[in-house]
């Protein structure tokens, strides 16, 4: 079978979770050697792509010279240009896991729509990209043969919102890194962070991009309202979206602002050391598809503060009692996270790597490639 993959959407870096997804699925997938692959990049992506399947025979990597930073020159590649690249390549299907597909494609078509953030929180995007998901994600969807999600929750959104049948929504749940599960010695933790996180306190982490989802101003607050109880740090991981002015303002005016470190556009060895060092990992969300630095945090063993919000129940399991998002509720299930003793903080940790283990991301490939199959043959 050959499965053509629409990685047009793709900016390395720009994209969140869906990155790492493509990212996981792929580099699994092609190297079993079951298929033949042909990986539509764009130019920003392409060398990147190039290296993910160096040393794999069975499949290769075609660049359409656009620059998907600029969408609407994106979205009308996938109008214009790529159906005829993809009949060009004679495929059995294609995957197009970034939200949106081919309005008219050659073959079979999977999509990928990873929640329905557009819907829930029109807020995070500009109005020319918010009617593009809107006009788009309904209409390829009802003319693909498979849509691909990433949690039951982000499922049951699709179903009800796109009136889908239920047997044409397939879950494929991602998986944290194992290598948050390696433990990091101390002194190998200080040289990863050397320049970044200055020795001192002990700290809490988030990791989120600043979009009004995410929630950080509540986060902020609850700090604030922690700041003569606890000696800690708050460290924010993430680059800024459309909700950095209302960040920036909440963090001018709050009480122990010298005590919030943001750091962005770090290595994977250094958000490896950060989620271990941690003495804990807040996670404010209102909305997610699926929410993947709650299992980073769980594999990593770092005791976890999340909201009640989406899926995120789902994904943290047993071992994380979940909040409403305000920042009262943060505030205390912080404090009570962080005067865990240490024996139920080991037990804690112990319960939410268990869990964590349950993902995985051969499963998520296995999950994909079947769904891909079986839109092969039924087209």
């Amino acid at each position: 079978m050959r499965i053509g993959v629409n990685l047009l959407f793709l900016i390395p870096g720009e994209v969140g979770g869906s990155e790492t997804y493509v990212r996981e699925v792929l580099r699994r997938a092609v190297r079993s050697g079951a298929h033949e692959w042909v990986l539509f990049a764009n130019r920003e992506n392409d060398v990147e792509l190039c290296r993910l399947i160096a040393g794999a025979d069975s499949a290769r990597v075609q660049t359409v010279r656009i620059r998907a930073a600029s969408r609407p020159v994106r979205l009308l590649a996938e109008v214009f240009q790529l159906p005829a690249l993809a009949r060009r390549a004679h495929l059995d299907v294609l995957w197009s896991p970034g939200y949106t597909g081919l309005p008219w494609a050659p073959c079979p078509q999977v999509i990928s729509i990873l929640d329905l953030q557009y819907r829930q929180f029109p807020q995070d995007f500009s109005p020319a990209a918010r009617l593009a998901l809107q006009t788009l994600v309904p209409w390829t969807a009802r003319r693909a043969a498979g849509i691909l999600t990433l949690s039951e929750f982000a499922r049951r959104q699709i179903l009800d919102a796109l009136r889908l049948s239920p047997a044409h929504v397939a879950v494929t749940p991602l998986a944290a890194d194992p290598s948050f599960g390696v433990l990091v010695p101390p002194d190998e933790r200080r040289r990863r962070l050397s320049g970044l996180l200055p020795d001192g306190p002990p700290y809490v982490l988030c990791v989120a991009n600043t979009y009004p989802h995410k929630n950080v101003p509540a986060l902020l607050d609850a700090f604030a309202r922690l700041r003569e109880r606890i000696p800690h740090r708050l460290v924010l991981v993430g680059i800024a979206g459309r909700d950095e002015p209302q960040v920036c303002e909440r963090m001018r005016r709050m009480p122990g602002r010298e005590r919030v470190l943001r750091l962005h556009h770090l290595s994977h060895g250094q958000m490896v050391a950060l989620y271990q060092g941690a003495a804990a990992f807040v996670f404010p969300s209102l909305y997610e598809g699926f929410g993947l630095p709650v299992l980073e945090a769980l594999q990593a063993g770092t005791p976890l503060v999340a909201s009640d919000a989406g899926p995120i129940p789902e994904v943290a399991g047993t071992a994380t009692p979940c909040v409403p998002g305000t920042a009262e509720a943060l505030a205390d299930a912080l404090a009570r996270v962080l005067a865990l003793t240490p024996e139920d903080r080991q037990k804690r940790v112990a319960e939410g790597r268990r869990h964590a283990a349950r993902f995985t991301w051969e499963r998520t490939a296995a999950t994909t490639l079947r769904a891909l199959e079986t839109a092969a043959r039924a087209g």
